[in-house]
């Protein structure tokens, strides 16, 4: 079942919440929808994997996903 929450932000906050064992490295993959698949935001725990696939690059430095004052990723337009 799909979580529905007010936000991004604490939708994101409760996918981690009830999907991680606290004795690994948080992995998650972001990508803004399922059309836009070639740039992806991935959570350091996914870092050496995805240097090690010939297939994948990776093009940015560390960063966080910013919210605006709503709680919503910035740069998003909510459907």
């Amino acid at each position: 079942m799909p979580v529905i929450m007010p936000n991004d932000k604490l939708t994101i906050q409760i996918a981690i919440k009830c999907c991680v064992a606290n004795d690994r490295p948080l992995r998650v993959v972001h990508f803004r929808d399922t059309y836009s698949l070639v740039d992806i935001k991935i959570s350091e725990g996914l870092l050496d994997e995805t240097l090690a696939n010939p297939q994948l690059t990776v093009d940015k430095q560390p960063l966080n996903l910013a919210f605006d004052s709503e709680g919503n990723i910035e740069g998003y337009k909510n459907a």
